[in-house]
């Protein structure tokens, strides 16, 4: 064993926090991984990582001079037999150059990749799943991933050099589970020459809250007890009792389940009908605070007017108590201007304008960020002319918190407005109104929606408006200058909500509260109901498990062979107890296990000839002789020169090249839903549409063939020469009616089509090389995607037994592809054909036909 190809499997705990990483990962750990020549640590997920928790695992392994690399698994479809491919073969060229550490976080993947690694270097699939098998207390994942791990592996091999090494030195590392009296350790394979002393990692073991670090040697235990689970030795030793014991188990349990019905019940109702006496009171608190807020706001904005009117009468000088109110205003008072109404065709003017120079320096206001708010309000300016007051949120142009006043100022004799008054006011100290305690928030919108006053400024000072939350929305909907609700904001949380309106200046101010918070005290009262209900559940569990023990060790042995069965293990070794109905569900436990061994080894031979739902239909016995009309479109494939490059290689060669080739190209077919109909010696015949059409069948048809395309291309990169000549082929498509079903004898049947369109997709395959293209398509198909695809037409060809004239199409690719050729030549230039031979019709018909004229070429 070459300590270089060590492979080390390390799970970490689901709730683990960034500050645990460096004790888990300690120095002496890192120590000892580095006298094991680990070089690569693999990090595995397959659900969104802790960012802090990756950080410090990157940073742990940088300090000791470990690479790392992570490999995200959303799930074990197909899609990701790529993802699989890169990371096996990513993790066996670390191994070639020296230890590894797989880190298995958050995610079922890690042994399913170990166990892809056995398979490329040489194990079956069976062998390879059982090598890995009982590594993790629920090994369920190998059975999930099956289906993927049985697609790779029909994948090419990685190179099977000193897999005999890698066999002996895959090995786990891992805390073991609370209680147990061994760590779930040991080999990942089972060794090739029995048992040998082997070293094993070092593993952490909880005593309180320290870790304590062991290095453990230990000889290697045979696979079938390393294999044994736990939870099958503790029933084992079960003891069986009375029968008798039974029924009283079960009028426990009944008395138990009454027990906790009942407790619940009580919690539920007062649980209940406290919540609901606790909205009422939350509700009218808020409803209280809004209306304190609103009258509070009113008057404050009555102050504010006055303190611009005051302001403005420059002359008329204040009385004595007025003074105060205009030395305040010097405080929060921005600017107030005097506005005329506007000439007809004109624009309104100032008549006189009043800056605050201090404020406006102090916090940064320029008299341009004025002038853009007064032209931003000037629309409304009418409205006051006509003697409404209004309140806007001049914060986005003036880039500080504020609130805008405006209002009629000079009135004629005649009741008619002479001029308006607008003013923008600081809103600090109106904020501190909204800046109340307990659990209670509240803010000032207009009729309108827009946020006025919010203890939140980023709010004002966007322009944001609410309209949208339902509260806004029932304010603004409203008759009544009151109201209330439960509301869902759009972060999905409960809100309990009042609101009070006022008419002068047309605001309103909303109180709200989570309903988590106002809620609190019922949590906590379910809280400790629900501790009650536990210490009540307990004592229920230990008289149950007191005085049930002859039911539950069966049972519990029968749910360790559910647990072989989810993993894949058939033959289970558990034998009736009793003669009860758990001695007879055992019996036919095993009897299942035994059916469903068979049955998966024929489904994992059957599906390497046939399809999926095909091998399932024949296990079910749903296969019958017949068929049905459908509407499909079929792929004709061909090797071009194969039987020259056939002369020129060994039969064993050929067979390796077909398989190689023929992988990729199945690849390819399936990715795009297709199905393999069959392999007529190097040409393949594939089908959309049947036995389930996915209603693009004619798109994917098309697809595949570009795929195709690109994979023989990336194919023929590292080919060229005698033994590893350079691949052409041609692919013929078509859409139409096909008889597709079971055809044969009751003993031997084929799932196929048959029908006219399959032989004209034949047909047409067979024009690639005259015409000097690689894909053709039928006016059929053309009709169906000519708006996805870009298409070169090409020359009518008279198909023999069709009356009417077939319109041909070269495929250049498609139209959302830039990358596309965009004419034939481009075509034949990228994939490799440098000339077209000069062929007459009939020659072409020759040709292409054996010497049956079965087509011909109408078009000059």
């Amino acid at each position: 064993m070459k300590k270089s190809e060590r492979l080390f499997l390390d799970i970490l705990p689901d709730y683990l926090t960034s500050g645990e990483v460096p004790e888990l990962f300690s120095k002496k750990r890192l120590k000892l991984l580095k006298h094991n020549n680990v070089r690569t640590a693999f990090i595995i997920s397959s659900e969104p990582v802790d960012p802090e928790i990756y950080l410090s695992l990157v940073r742990v392994f940088n300090s000791a001079g470990i690479k790392n690399a992570s490999y995200y698994f959303e799930s074990g479809n197909v899609d990701h037999l790529e993802s699989l491919r890169t990371a096996v073969s990513d993790l066996a060229y670390a191994l070639d150059r020296g230890g590894c550490l797989v880190i298995s976080y958050r995610t079922r993947f890690a042994l399913p990749l170990i166990a892809a690694l056995h398979i490329s270097r040489g194990s079956d699939i069976d062998e390879a799943i059982s090598a890995v098998r009982g590594k993790k207390k629920n090994a369920s994942d190998l059975h999930d991933f099956r289906g993927l791990l049985l697609r790779f592996h029909g994948s090419p091999m990685v190179s099977q050099e000193g897999s005999e090494g890698v066999r002996d030195a895959i090995r786990i590392d891992r805390s073991p589970l609370s209680g147990a009296k061994k760590p779930q350790s040991g080999l990942m394979l089972p060794s090739t020459g029995g048992s040998s002393q082997v070293q094993t990692a070092t593993r952490i073991v909880d005593k309180g809250t320290k870790g304590k670090r062991r290095t453990d040697k230990s000889k290697v235990p045979d696979s079938s007890v390393t294999h044994e689970l736990t939870e099958e030795v503790s029933a084992g030793k079960a003891s069986r009792g009375p029968f008798y014991r039974s029924i009283r188990f079960k009028l426990i349990s009944i008395i138990s389940f009454i027990i906790i019905v009942s407790l619940a019940g009580m919690i539920y109702l007062a649980s209940y009908f406290f919540k609901k006496d606790n909205r009422v009171r939350v509700q009218e608190s808020n409803f209280q605070i809004a209306e304190v807020i609103a009258l509070k706001m009113e008057s404050e904005i009555d102050k504010y007017q006055l303190i611009s009117t005051l302001i403005m009468n420059k002359g008329k000088g204040p009385s004595a108590g007025q003074e105060s109110l205009v030395a305040a205003g010097d405080k929060d008072v921005i600017f107030i201007g005097i506005v005329t109404r506007a000439v007809k065709g004109g624009r309104f003017g100032f008549a006189r304008s009043h800056f605050n120079r201090s404020l406006m320096d102090k916090y940064l206001i320029s008299e341009k960020n004025i002038a853009a708010a007064n032209v931003a309000y000037e629309a409304s300016f009418p409205i006051s002319f006509a003697g409404e007051f209004q309140i806007h949120n001049p914060s986005p142009h003036l880039e500080h918190d504020a609130i805008a006043l405006i209002f009629p100022f000079e009135i004629e004799r005649n009741g008619s407005v002479k001029s308006i008054i607008i003013s923008y006011i600081r809103l600090d100290n109106l904020k501190k109104t909204f800046n109340m305690p307990g659990i209670t928030r509240s803010f000032m919108t207009n009729f309108k929606g827009d946020v006025i006053v919010h203890p939140d400024g980023t709010l004002v000072r966007n322009g944001s408006n609410v309209a949208s939350i339902p509260i806004c929305s029932m304010m603004m909907k409203s008759k009544v200058d009151n109201g209330q609700t439960r509301f869902r904001d759009e972060n999905n949380v409960d809100y309990l909500g009042s609101f009070k309106k006022i008419e002068k200046g047309g605001f309103a101010v909303i109180a709200s509260a989570r309903e988590d918070e106002a809620y609190r005290a019922v949590y906590k009262i379910q809280e400790r109901n629900m501790i009650i209900t536990g210490m009540v559940l307990i004592v229920a569990i230990l008289l149950i498990f007191f005085f049930g023990k002859t039911i539950t060790s069966p049972i519990i042995r029968l749910v360790g062979a559910t647990k072989k069965i989810i993993d894949g293990q058939y033959s289970i070794d558990i034998r009736p107890t009793s003669r009860d109905e758990i001695g007879q569900l055992t019996s036919t436990f095993i009897e299942m296990g035994r059916g469903l061994e068979e049955r998966e080894k024929i489904k994992s031979a059957f599906g390497k000839f046939v399809n999926k739902e095909l091998a399932e239909a024949a296990l079910k016995d749903e296969l019958r002789l017949g068929g049905e009309r459908k509407t499909v479109a079929i792929l004709f494939s061909d090797i071009r020169a194969f039987t020259a490059i056939s002369e020129r290689l060994e039969p064993e060669e050929v067979v390796e090249f077909l398989n190689l080739y023929m992988t990729k190209m199945v690849e390819c077919i399936e990715k795009t839903n297709g199905i393999v109909d069959k392999f007529i010696g190097d040409a393949i015949m594939a089908v959309w549409g049947t036995p389930i059409s996915r209603g693009n069948d004619t798109e994917n048809a098309l697809n595949s063939a570009l795929l195709m395309r690109s994979e023989l291309l990336e194919f023929n990169l590292d080919r060229g020469g005698t033994k590893k000549p350079l691949i052409h082929i041609g692919c013929g498509i078509n859409t139409g009616i096909v008889l597709a079903g079971q055809i044969g004898s009751e003993n031997r049947m084929e799932y196929t089509i048959i029908g006219d369109a399959v032989n004209l997709a034949s047909r047409i395959e067979s024009l690639t090389k005259a015409f000097g293209v690689d894909i053709l398509i039928s006016e059929d198909s053309y009709r169906l995607v000519r708006d996805s695809f870009a298409f070169e037409k090409m020359k009518q060809i008279k198909v023999k037994g069709k009356i009417e004239p077939q319109q041909i199409y070269a495929l250049l690719g498609r139209l959302d592809d830039p990358a596309r050729p965009t004419t034939l030549n481009e075509l034949r230039s990228l994939i490799g054909i440098s000339g077209i031979p000069a062929y007459t019709d009939e020659a072409l018909a020759r040709i292409i036909d054996h010497g049956e004229e079965k087509y011909e070429i109408i078009e000059k």
